[in-house]
């Protein structure tokens, strides 16, 4: 009697282990693609970040919404900390189209983005960088 009760005992186990591994795997679904998007990249700069435009150094205040910007940049922690920001000649208020972006290393030091200026926080010096 005591063998049946636990056979009995070890076959509802088996299957109630069975039973949960079942409704983990119906449950369990695969995440969606995100829709192929502009990528946005958000920029901080720092004492030490290099803004030019037509080779003339700038400052952060010159910065404007719909410039286009070629940004070198290094990865900080969670952070995207600019190095240069190149500011294209002629792009001041969107009057040139927004180019492809580029994600790039170059020698392994920086990497760099291109794209608009869709934002700027002038009190935390964060820009944020738009591409196609």
């Amino acid at each position: 009697m005591k063998k049946v009760m636990v056979f009995v005992t070890v076959l509802t186990m088996v299957a109630f282990v069975f039973g949960c591994m079942a409704v983990a795997q119906k449950t369990t679904t695969t995440p969606a693609r995100p829709a192929l998007a502009p990528e946005v990249m958000t920029f901080a700069t720092d004492d030490k970040t290099k803004i030019t435009l037509e080779e003339e150094v700038n400052t952060f205040g010159d910065l404007e919404v719909g410039s286009q910007v070629d940004v070198a940049y290094n990865k900080v922690a969670d952070k995207n900390i600019a190095v240069t920001v190149e500011i294209v000649e002629g792009t001041r208020k969107g009057t040139r189209p927004v180019s492809n972006p580029t994600v790039s290393t170059d020698n392994s030091t920086h990497r760099s983005f291109s794209g608009e200026i869709v934002k700027i926080d002038r009190e935390a010096k964060t820009f944020n960088v738009k591409g196609e």
